[in-house]
């Protein structure tokens, strides 16, 4: 990614089925710490066959997933994908991964997406981790066209999100 040699690998694929693989990846994680996973994906989604590089979604999902059931003590953890923009040949999609953790300090947020960090470095110790998740998340959704982004207060969760422009499969 740094090198500026990753490609993108489009394919089809469906949005549910996506989800699917990305929450059966993390359900066994989020069952041993005790929380609540919710899920939600727009009706918009049900029959669209999409375009894009459907691996790179899965790991900027499963990324933020990781996030969120690491730095969740308890409560729960929402994923959310919507359609942001659709015409008849593309879908911007908008998707999120929101926890009721330990939250991020203002001056913090900006650095989240670089390289090796963490936003307070005592959570390295204590969480583990090499800082690299969001950062690969960033460049993820760079090489998509897309934004990335997060909300959070310190003591109140997080919510961090993407949004990526996808085309749509058109039948002949």
């Amino acid at each position: 990614m740094e090198a500026g040699k990753a490609a993108l690998h489009e394919s089809d694929f469906y949005m549910a089925s996506l989800l699917d693989e990305v929450i059966e990846s993390i359900i066994g994680a989020v069952k041993k710490k005790g929380l609540t996973l919710n899920e939600s994906l727009s009706s918009a989604f049900e029959t669209k066959l999409l375009i894009g590089d459907s691996d790179l979604i899965k790991r900027i999902f499963l990324n933020f997933l990781h996030n969120a059931v690491k730095f969740t003590e308890s409560g729960s953890i929402s994923i959310v994908v919507e359609a942001a923009h659709e015409d008849e040949s593309s879908m911007t999609i908008r998707g999120a991964v929101s926890d009721t953790g330990i939250g991020i300090e203002e001056h913090d947020k900006s650095r989240l997406f670089q390289p090796f960090v963490q936003a307070d470095g005592s959570n390295t110790r204590k969480y583990g981790g090499t800082g690299l998740g969001l950062s690969l998340s960033s460049g993820y959704v760079n090489l998509m066209g897309g934004e990335i982004g997060l909300e959070s207060e310190k003591g109140s969760g997080s919510r961090f999100w993407f949004v990526v422009p996808l085309r749509k499969h058109l039948s002949p």
